[in-house]
């Protein structure tokens, strides 16, 4: 009996193969590992051959290829997908979950890891000691990363780090990103990072990944999910894997484009299908009901509640907002106890905005070296100023300078109440002299 369930979704990753053989070689029982991969892939099948592995058996799961290898008693599951016929990264982990065959515990990582000396038997004993905290425990977080040139330096690196809330996107999902931290235990989080979770078996079958989500908001909408269904997450406190974060290899939207549509390879182009999973998003969190969507088995659970997570996360999806805590220096990630007075609860939350202003340099009227500053102005539908900036002509150079193929790059951030939301950004030069120039405005 496997012990282990591990899905990986892999697309075009020439780091697949070296995961894999470390994922096993480092196991302290890889007899008692159950691999699956969704292989998304323009290569043949004997980059497997020649890593070892031995072919026990080929059959099909839904009309793809699927190949049984043996690599040193665990078994691994190849799921032969050609990349053109990818549906996105949850489709991918949705249909590695497909292989899972009950077994007591579950890990999902990406397709460009390395692990821990006796990793499975160090997250076991891991989470069996937080089931005192909670009844239905996980490990995730953002692991520590590695760079497969310098495989080594790993090694040296201590530092680990916690997820925490960044902005709202476009759509109005939430962007989480990492935060050093340090703690003698594991320290109870709202988020999940895709590329490490690690609970029981039965995780697998209540929060099974979305296939229609495409990438972006996979890992909010899994921390709304699994915290509904009463999962408890929790960052781990040492390093039981890293992360590949600086990959060049081709990514799913370069290959599903425009012309691949066009010429028949694709159904859909990267960005329809992520303008689907968006709209899903936001009808999931209630941010806009959309009537023709269903979300079946991948709704909300019905242990907690999605107020509940709101609460205990400090975000207000509807508002696009955030308690004060949680944009603060301390980035605080989880709230354990909800708000006795739940109307000043709404009243303390802002709003954060952040967006980056691309300008091509040679299309300015004025040189830094012409004017003092900018004035960087926004404004809401109603012509209401809600914030203000000066760009001074130092930092304007130094911009001007730092330009990447003559683009120049304007950083905005700033905080107002929910009801403020920006719809116009004007900017203004301003002369040594004091006089103005010609006003540009931009749409936010």
């Amino acid at each position: 009996m496997f012990r282990i369930f591990a899905s990986i979704a892999s697309y075009r990753d020439p780091e697949l193969v070296p995961t894999i053989k470390n994922l096993v070689s480092q196991a302290a029982s890889p007899e008692k590992l159950h691999v699956a991969v969704c292989w998304q892939n323009n290569e043949s099948t004997e980059i497997f051959l020649q890593a070892g592995m031995k072919l026990i058996n080929t059959s099909m799961l839904n009309d793809f290829e699927l190949l049984e290898y043996k690599l040193n008693g665990a078994r691994i599951d190849i799921i032969n997908v050609r990349y053109h016929r990818s549906q996105g990264a949850c489709w991918a982990r949705n249909m590695a979950e497909k292989c899972y065959d009950n077994e007591a515990y579950f890990l999902q990582i990406d397709s460009h890891c390395r692990f821990i000396e006796s990793w499975d038997s160090e997250m076991i004993v891991l989470l069996t000691s937080l089931k005192e905290k909670s009844a239905k425990p996980v490990l995730s977080h953002y692991p520590t990363g590695y760079d497969p040139a310098n495989e080594e330096e790993r090694l040296k690196i201590d530092q680990i780090s916690r997820i925490a809330f960044l902005k709202f996107n476009d759509d109005s999902i939430p962007i989480t990103f990492p935060v050093s931290y340090s703690s003698d235990t594991p320290v109870r989080s709202m988020y999940l990072a895709g590329g490490f979770i690690f609970a029981e078996g039965s995780f697998v079958k209540e929060v099974p990944n979305d296939p229609q989500i495409f990438f972006c908001g996979e890992e909010i909408m899994m921390s709304a999910r699994a915290f509904t269904h009463g999962y408890d997450i929790y960052t781990p406190h040492r390093i039981l894997l890293w992360h590949y974060y600086n990959r060049k290899n081709v990514k799913v939207w370069d290959d599903h484009n425009k012309e691949a549509k066009k010429n028949g390879q694709v159904e859909m182009i990267w960005w329809e299908r992520n303008c689907l999973s968006n709209k899903r998003l936001r009808h999931f969190f209630d941010i806009k009901k959309d009537n023709n969507c269903e979300l079946g088995i991948y709704a909300p659970g019905s242990v907690r509640s999605l107020r509940e997570f709101e609460y205990a996360s400090g975000i207000s999806f509807k508002k696009h907002a955030v308690q004060p805590e949680v944009i603060s220096e301390e980035r605080i990630n989880f709230f354990s106890t909800p708000p006795v007075n739940k109307e000043k609860w709404e009243e303390r939350l802002v709003s954060p905005y952040q967006k980056k202003i691309i300008i091509d340099k040679d299309k300015l009227l004025f040189s830094p070296e012409q004017i003092e500053h900018w004035h960087v102005t926004v404004f809401n539908s109603r012509k209401h100023l809600i914030d203000e900036l000066v760009f001074t002509a130092e930092e304007l150079k130094q911009k001007f300078d730092s330009a990447v193929e003559g683009k120049v790059t304007l950083e905005i951030k700033f905080t107002t109440y929910p009801c403020y939301i920006p719809e116009i950004i004007r900017m203004i030069p301003c002369f040594p002299d004091s006089s103005w120039g010609e006003a540009v405005e931009i749409k936010w």
